[in-house]
């Protein structure tokens, strides 16, 4: 394990958690505050930007947006608005503003489909030939390791501290 292995685990973790956060953890919130199940499936849709997000990754690829580079720009920029985003949705109640509360998750799908694109790519480019096979299973690892605990862990923290 090297510098640059644990870097792009980090990232992976990082881009693993936005995802069960505004996908399971979020419909189990809206479930268990008594909305309809209409109203909890319809929260699925969410995640359609991590289909669509191939529209704008050639505008990932060709922008940056700052002086720190294109793709270290985009993951810090998204990083950002999805630690605005949750704190947002953490003041926020399913009962009182679902439609805000669906709103705003469909806004961090976007930030966090963004982020991806732009992790993937940094870690293109970041890690030498030789190691990118390891690299990608690090990253996917991370990610999946963040899926378990942001799901899980956050779902634990409810039931404890409400």
């Amino acid at each position: 394990m090297n510098r640059r292995l644990l870097i792009v685990f980090l990232l992976g973790f990082s881009s693993g958690i936005p995802l069960s956060l505004i996908g399971s953890t979020l419909q189990a919130w809206f479930a268990d505050s008594g909305m309809s199940v209409l109203a909890t499936g319809a929260l699925s849709l969410v995640g359609l930007p991590y289909a669509w997000r191939f529209f704008w990754g050639p505008v990932l690829d060709r922008y940056g947006l700052g002086a720190m580079g294109k793709r270290r720009s985009w993951i810090f920029a998204m990083q950002v608005l999805l630690l605005a985003g949750f704190n947002a949705m953490a003041w926020l109640n399913p009962i009182s503003h679902p439609e805000l509360m669906a709103a705003l998750a469909l806004l961090l799908a976007f930030c966090s489909a963004t982020q991806d694109l732009a992790i993937d790519a940094h870690r293109t480019e970041y890690l030498l030939q030789r190691e990118h096979a390891l690299g990608a299973s690090m990253a996917v690892f991370g990610y999946r390791l963040a899926l378990l605990l942001s799901g899980g862990l956050a779902l634990i923290m409810a039931q404890h501290l409400g």
